[in-house]
């Protein structure tokens, strides 16, 4: 599978597991992945600070979750540049996203939050 058609796999799956993102979040674009993902973070931030369930929570950021444990550098970079440098900017949304994101996604968060100064261990 080309770079491309991953990258638009993963708004597919967003949209499924989130479907409440396209419904309610207009103006965004499913074939532009990077603009998909950070509207997606925007979004996401704004349902924090509304008191987000713990079920949307958990579906909204298992996506989050299983591309951080990917190998692969260009999902790393969709979610890093696409989505965890918009949740960094929102300090609320930073500690609950910590909270939510696994081990390799909370470390990854604060190395954004860190200006990506911080060491890889």
């Amino acid at each position: 599978m080309t770079q491309t058609r991953q990258n638009l796999a993963l708004v597919e799956e967003l949209v499924r597991r989130v479907p409440e993102f396209p419904a309610e979040q207009k103006g965004w674009y499913a074939d532009l992945p990077y603009e998909a993902f950070g509207t997606f973070a925007l979004f996401l931030c704004c349902n924090i600070r509304s008191g987000a369930t713990n079920e949307f929570l958990e579906r909204a950021f298992s996506l989050l979750n299983e591309m951080a444990l990917s190998s692969d550098a260009e999902v790393l970079d969709l979610l890093v540049t696409g989505t965890l440098e918009v949740i960094a900017d929102d300090p609320h949304c930073s500690v609950v996203a910590e909270q939510q994101l696994n081990e390799l996604g909370g470390h990854l968060l604060r190395r954004v939050r860190d200006g990506w100064n911080s060491s890889l261990s």
